[in-house]
């Protein structure tokens, strides 16, 4: 049970501490008091999101410490497995500060958040408005049903998923050889079309680098034809330096006759000579070579453009193009040759869910049986809570061999929602579409009666009345009572049905003083139960 609550710095309230007792106790108070932010606070430390908006204003942080009391084996087992020495008393504290950092601990120890919601999920059971909402999503009405007899559908379910693993690795196997029937023939012919693609480009490794070398040559054709000009005017123009590297070779060849030194020179000068010649004519032949030719840019430009275009589609580089189409002729390869194989893995594949199929058969057979127990055990909780001729149905879809692949999970195949008649005679139709609020209070707290089946739990009701009233009140509150014998129940609510059941009431209080507004909490004694009972009655005289 929740023995303390110990709220520091949440919303209104700056400190408050809350001794809470065994069997029912109700918050109570006027509306816009702050009983939401208790249960708020009680979420907080069982592991809930925690919004830095509840931090109270100007503070820089909220704790919220909750003492339990529990016998549980399985929570002292987690204790004990998270290096936390076993102890009855278990206290959790959780601190979150403006940064948006959480710490948690439980005894004092430092843990993770999901250890806390692992232990707290044992001690409390919250049922609060938001859970009216999940029977309005018929996505959950499947959860709700397997919630009552989860322990007798989880062999199917074991056996449900391993074939699920099963039918994955087929289809896997089915993909990687291009996949089945015309899947398979449109990978064949998107493989020959790009092999084709890359082989009537012709490409050649390296020819990218050439013709963008070439490119920037024709681009600055002009620059270079100018200067080849230069170069001619200088070589074999008015300083005609070839002339007169040949009347200089002359020269020392006539000194020689006189002087032998200049046979040397005119060995080493003459050999100088014809190296210079021969650059000039390379120059000459490299000025003829490029020539400008505006249609041999365009041809290059051309030629780019789609090589790049099948680097977009095939790979950064011609060489990664080159290797595409590699791979894509082994594909090919495996495509045109895995006949045999994907016959193979569809004969298994057909196996495979046929046995799915068989096992989902025999869960919704189950459920089917257990649906039919379900129904009548919530019919006769809401009998007992006043709905005398209130009728609940569960509605289930069919299916068949050919349609099991795109239903099934590990839930099965089936897909339910609930049918609800309130009224004697009236025909059942779907739930989400008809019932009213105070029955969805009702049928909910018929549900968790059923699911839950109340064992030893501090169980939280946060304002289950809403939209009941008169003697539906007194009947919700009977049966809330009828709970508290052997639980410990918290219960916010605005009913005095609901309210003079109360073991322990705790009335939250809003003041103000000059400059700010604060919530608080008072436990009640004999006298003041009465007269807040008498408020919710909405009298100021005690009857």
């Amino acid at each position: 049970m929740l023995q303390k609550l110990k709220i520091k710095n949440i919303a209104l309230i700056d400190e408050c501490t809350i001794d809470f007792k065994e069997g029912f106790n109700t918050l109570t108070g006027e509306t816009g008091a702050g009983k939401s932010i208790i249960i708020d606070a009680l979420n907080f430390v069982l592991g809930a999101r925690g919004d830095k908006s509840l931090i109270k204003s100007g503070t820089d942080y909220s704790k919220v410490d909750a003492l339990f009391y529990t016998e549980d084996d399985f929570v002292l087992q987690i204790l004990d497995s998270v290096g936390i020495e076993k102890d009855c008393n278990i206290l959790v504290s959780r601190v979150m500060n403006l940064n948006g950092k959480n710490e948690c601990r439980i005894n004092g120890e430092v843990c993770p958040l999901s250890v806390v919601k692992k232990i707290t999920s044992k001690l409390v059971d919250v049922f609060g408005q938001n859970d009216q909402q999940f029977i309005l999503d018929t996505k959950q009405h499947l959860r709700f049903l397997d919630s009552y007899k989860e322990d007798e559908l989880i062999p199917f379910k074991e056996q449900l998923t391993k074939k699920l693993e099963d039918l994955s690795a087929i289809n896997n196997k089915i993909k990687m050889i291009g996949g089945d029937g015309e899947e398979r023939i449109r990978n064949i012919d998107i493989l020959k079309y790009q092999i084709n693609e890359i082989d009537s480009a012709n490409l050649k490794e390296g020819e990218e680098e050439e013709l963008q070398n070439k490119r920037e040559i024709l681009k600055n054709s002009e620059k270079i034809t100018e200067k080849f000009n230069d170069f001619k005017l200088l070589s074999d123009g008015q300083m005609n330096i070839v002339g007169n590297l040949k009347l200089m070779a002359n020269t020392l060849t006539s000194l020689g006759t006189y002087i032998d030194e200049c046979n040397e020179l005119y060995s080493r000068f003459n050999s100088a000579k014809l190296d210079i010649e021969d650059i000039v004519d390379n120059v000459y032949s490299l000025a003829n070579k490029y020539e400008y030719n505006e249609n041999d840019l365009d041809n290059i430009e051309e030629r780019l453009d789609f090589i790049k275009t099948l680097e977009r589609k095939y790979g950064k580089t011609i060489e990664d193009v080159l290797k595409y189409k590699s791979k894509a002729e082994e594909s090919l390869n495996s495509l045109e040759n895995a006949t045999e194989e994907l016959a193979l893995l569809n004969d298994q594949k057909k196996c495979c869910l046929d046995d799915i199929y068989q096992i989902c058969c025999s869960l919704t057979k189950k459920r089917k049986k257990i649906s039919e127990e379900f129904e009548n055990i919530i019919n006769e909780q809401l009998s007992n809570l006043g709905m005398l001729n209130a009728q609940i149905k569960v509605d289930f879809n069919d299916y068949h061999i050919n349609n099991i692949e795109s239903l099934v999970s590990s839930n099965g195949a089936d897909d339910v929602q609930f049918l609800f008649s309130a009224n004697l005679g009236e025909p059942l139709k779907p739930l989400v579409k008809i019932i009213s609020g105070g029955e969805m209070s009702r049928l909910m707290l018929a549900f968790k009666t059923v699911i839950n089946n109340f064992v030893d739990k501090t169980y939280v009701f946060d304002e289950i009345d809403t939209g009941i009233g008169g003697a539906v009140g007194t009947v919700v509150a009977k049966q809330i009572s009828k709970i508290a014998t052997n639980n410990q129940v918290l219960c916010v609510t605005h009913l005095a049905q609901i309210g003079c059941f109360a073991d322990n009431m705790f009335k939250i209080i809003k003041y103000e003083d000059n400059v700010k507004t604060y919530t608080s909490v008072k436990e009640l004694n004999h006298d003041e139960k009465i007269e807040e009972v008498t408020r919710l009655i909405g009298t100021n005289e005690v009857s």
